[in-house]
């Protein structure tokens, strides 16, 4: 069985956008070497909410037209991505890890979604960088 990686939207979001921000070209460096990495090694997941998310971010933020963000998604994400649904099972996993974990209610979202897919590796730069979630999935925050 292939290891499984779930990437977070701040993860995306560095590693298609360019910014005159030297921290952020630093990220954006760390980004994409990541996704060289794991589409050697692992399947990558993420989740709708993550498309929706990076969506609004690059829209509302980087003012980009709706259109573009459309097929920045359908050309860089989609083909390297296995896309996870949120559902009701999803929501109510959220639910339970939330107050266990002290997570945001966004974050618990992305951590359930992670657990669903059996995901052993988490990408985000917004949790816990090293939290063990379940004994199954751990936390890492690539730009510490």
């Amino acid at each position: 069985m292939t290891a499984k990686a779930f990437i977070d939207t701040n993860i995306y979001i560095y590693a298609l956008t360019e910014s005159e921000d030297p921290k952020d070209e630093r990220k954006r460096s760390i980004a994409l070497s990541i996704f060289e990495t794991l589409i050697q090694s692992q399947t990558i997941v993420t989740s709708t909410q993550v498309l929706n998310e990076f969506h609004s971010n690059l829209v509302k933020k980087f003012k980009l037209e709706d259109a573009v963000v459309f097929n920045m998604v359908e050309q860089n994400i989609l083909p390297i991505s296995l896309i996870a649904p949120i559902g009701f099972q999803t929501y109510q996993l959220a639910f339970n890890l939330r107050s266990q974990y002290s997570l945001s209610f966004w974050d618990s979202l992305i951590v359930a979604s992670a657990l669903e897919n059996n995901c052993s590796t988490l990408y985000s730069e917004d949790m816990q960088h090293q939290q063990n979630i379940e004994n199954q999935l751990l936390i890492i925050n690539p730009f510490k």
